[in-house]
This record gives structure tokens, C-alpha cells and sequence, in this order.
């Protein structure tokens, strides 16, 4: 007969979840401010219209944008762990693309160009 053991997260000597933020953090407007000023590289997007240099620019400003939100998470969250501002951003990221996918097919717009 197969032994059940209890999750790691009903044990009491384990107390918090993998994301779960102990110290009072952030108010909503400071992480949105923070993200804000990431996403400020996002304007050099214009010039992605460019022929040849344009989707190369977008590339850049792509892994800029995301260390960027990076570093706005882990600073407005008061994170120590850079890995734990990586995760929330990836989890948001995920989020995005699901919603993105969403949409493209409730709509019927191509995902991509024409």
C-alpha cells in the first residue's frame, strides 16, 4: 500500500510558497511607475520600420526592455534575489503571450505581419 505524505506546503516547518513575498512591499503605482520607465525603450520601436536594421532593433530593444523590467520588479518589490524578480517577470510574460494568442484567434487577426 503506497504511503501519502503530506505536501511540502502543508508542513508546518515550511512556510512560505516559491513567489510569496514576506516583507510589506510595494503600492501598485510604484511597481507600475517602475515597469513604465522599462518599457520607455519601447518608443525607439518608430525606427523598427527601417528595412534591414529594423528587425535587429527590435531585437535589441526586446532584451533591453525585458532586463530592464527585471531590474524595475526586483527594485519595487525590495526582492534580494534577482532569480525571484526573473520568475514574476516570466510569469507575466507567459500571461502575456496567452492573452496575445487569445486575442489573435477571438479576432482572426494574423499574429504576425499581414
Amino acid at each position: 500500500m503506497p504511503v501519502l505524505r503530506p505536501s511540502r506546503f502543508s508542513d508546518p516547518g515550511h512556510t512560505k510558497p516559491p513567489l510569496k513575498h514576506t516583507k510589506p512591499g510595494a503600492h501598485l503605482g510604484q511597481l507600475l511607475r517602475t515597469i513604465g520607465f522599462a518599457s520607455a525603450p519601447g518608443l525607439l520601436r518608430v525606427f523598427a520600420a527601417v528595412p534591414v536594421a529594423g528587425s535587429i532593433l527590435e531585437a535589441v530593444l526586446w532584451v533591453w526592455m525585458l532586463a530592464a523590467t527585471v531590474v524595475a520588479v526586483r527594485q519595487a518589490l525590495d526582492y534580494t534575489s534577482t532569480l525571484r524578480a526573473v520568475a514574476v517577470c516570466l510569469l507575466g510574460w507567459f500571461i502575456y503571450v496567452g492573452f496575445l494568442l487569445w486575442t489573435t484567434v477571438l479576432f482572426g487577426a494574423p499574429l504576425f505581419g499581414s
